[in-house]
């Protein structure tokens, strides 16, 4: 259905409907056909790439407050470079490749208007923190929740390619601040263990009171 650049890269359920934005920031709505007459289910395209986003190289979709809102991120790639100076390297599929890891630079937040499908970009998340990486994405006011900063960013590995790399999935995980623009990467401290995994990234799971 979609080329690379297409593929699906989030999903949320907002009002009622699923939204899925692609690699390159275009929105889509999920028309499920469940009203009488209608025909199978289909995915149509809702809004264009926002303007800002035109540098951003990775996408996610999520419903801030009431209201549907994108992330973009930008990404740097970093070599690992050992105690004597030289690169460390690491072997895949049985090939010597240099060690490398993708991590979050800044991000991007804007604002979708539904009547007009205009993107309006958004500077700060006032009194809620937003989560996402590789699971869905969401956000929660900060005082519910012990811990959460509010204004805040926390973002998990999903870059899936890296894996099954010696450092494994994880390296990417931190918390944005809105307000400085600083990033604080995670874990802080030497407890890198328990976050990188070959097999999946930490996950950001919401409590419920049930």
């Amino acid at each position: 259905m979609f080329g690379h650049s297409f593929q699906l890269a989030d999903v949320t359920c907002f009002n009622g409907n699923f939204y899925a934005v692609n690699k390159i920031g275009k929105v889509f709505r999920c028309e499920l056909g469940l009203e009488e007459g209608s025909s199978a289910p289909k995915c149509v395209e809702f809004a264009n790439t926002p303007p800002q986003f035109r540098r951003t190289e990775l996408n996610f979709i999520v419903d801030l407050g009431g209201h549907p809102c994108m992330i973009g991120c930008n990404y740097g790639q970093y070599q690992y470079i050992k105690e004597d100076g030289e690169v460390e390297m690491e072997h895949i599929n049985g090939e010597p490749q240099i060690a490398i890891s993708f991590l979050t630079e800044a991000i991007k937040i804007v604002r979708l208007d539904m009547h007009s499908r205009i993107w309006e970009s958004i500077f700060s998340l006032g009194d809620r923190s937003l989560f996402f990486g590789n699971c869905y994405s969401f956000s929660v006011l900060a005082a519910d929740y012990l811990a959460c900063t509010s204004n805040c960013i926390y973002f998990a590995d999903n870059q899936s390619e890296f894996y099954n790399t010696t450092k494994g999935g994880g390296i990417n995980t931190g918390i944005y601040n809105c307000a400085n623009k600083k990033i604080l990467r995670l874990p802080v401290g030497d407890d890198e263990q328990g976050f990188q995994s070959k097999f999946t990234p930490p996950l950001w799971i919401l409590p419920t009171s049930q």
